[in-house]
């Protein structure tokens, strides 16, 4: 089974906000404590 690339990514100070999207059922990859270069190697388009 494929996996579908999340719709929306957040770091560390958008925790909340990721929360709040997961809860109304958006697709959404947190990343908390990765510094930016990591997050934008990650590929996710």
């Amino acid at each position: 089974m494929a996996l579908k690339a999340p719709r929306f990514l957040a770091d560390a100070m958008l925790g909340k906000v990721a929360r709040k999207l997961r809860f109304f059922g958006f697709d959404t990859l947190y990343i908390a404590h990765s510094p930016d270069n990591e997050i934008l190697k990650t590929g996710i388009e």
